[in-house]
């Protein structure tokens, strides 16, 4: 088989929070992966940040002083759990973030 280890998007949450050494609070998401061939989840959590972008104006036109960013999803840390449920593997992994906040 080409393919290899599938998993299935059992549930996403949202949460906002600051990691100890940051300046701002962020948005973190939190996806429970449920493998196909085994037990137990993969817990993806990436955090949104902003980027500011170039200019596409030339300098000293009245568009180039605008704020311009573009926010994606950075993939922060994965981690396993063998706990029997979604739910009780998202709370797991909410715990150990929040270890690292602020």
């Amino acid at each position: 088989m080409k393919l290899h280890e599938p998993y299935v998007l059992e549930k996403t949450i949202e949460v906002y929070g600051r990691l100890r050494g940051d300046d701002e609070t962020r948005l973190f998401r939190l996806q429970a992966l449920r493998s196909i061939n085994e037990g137990g989840f993969q817990v993806a959590i990436h955090r949104q940040v902003e980027v500011p972008l170039a200019s596409l104006c030339p300098a000293g036109g009245p568009e180039s002083t605008a704020r311009r960013e573009v926010e994606f999803w950075e993939p922060y840390d994965l981690i396993w759990t063998g706990l029997p449920t979604v739910e009780k593997a998202l709370d797991q992994v909410l715990a150990f973030l929040e270890l690292r906040c602020d």
